[in-house]
């Protein structure tokens, strides 16, 4: 079974880009479904896998999915993967980083997991610190990126609540 890999990251990410566009980082992660529904089919094995699929989220079903996660200074892309074959691509999503009006991060010891809300849509994605037998080695060094983006995305927010 092929494994996610800095080539197929490249292509999926590359083809989203604007026009002038460049990628600040590029990082593989699970996008963890915002959905009440998630928590409920979690616990049902099978079948809750099942009943997970029938339900939609702003990337499809409401499971867990791999995707490949792109910031530009203007926008964060996601190349969401297929839920069965890692190498095949299955949704594009972009996000205007300009729509951000709150986040909230975690940076934990194997993963950093973070919720952006983007005006009401809400995204928890989490990025794991080492992705075991893949060539993408630069995780580490990109959450610490995203971390410093994030954060002052966050400052930013606060600053413009009081000023308002």
């Amino acid at each position: 079974m092929k494994r996610a890999n800095a080539q197929d990251m490249n292509m999926m990410l590359d083809g989203m880009l604007l026009p002038g566009d460049a990628y600040n980082v590029k990082v593989f992660a699970q996008i963890i479904p915002t959905s009440p529904i998630y928590y409920l089919t979690m616990c049902g094995g099978a079948l809750g896998a099942l009943i997970g699929g029938l339900f939609q989220d702003e990337f499809g079903s409401a499971r867990l999915h791999n995707a490949y996660i792109g910031f530009t200074n203007n926008s964060m892309n996601f190349a969401v993967l297929d839920d069965w074959h890692i190498d095949k691509f299955a949704l594009a999503k972009t996000f205007s980083l300009a729509d951000i009006t709150k986040v909230n991060f975690t940076d934990k010891m194997v993963a950093f997991q973070a919720t952006i809300w983007f005006g009401k849509k809400k995204v928890r994605i989490s990025i794991p610190k080492k992705v075991r037998k893949t060539d993408l080695a630069q995780q580490a060094d990109c959450i610490a990126v995203i971390k410093d983006y994030l954060t002052q995305v966050k400052n930013a927010i606060k600053a413009q609540k009081k000023a308002a």
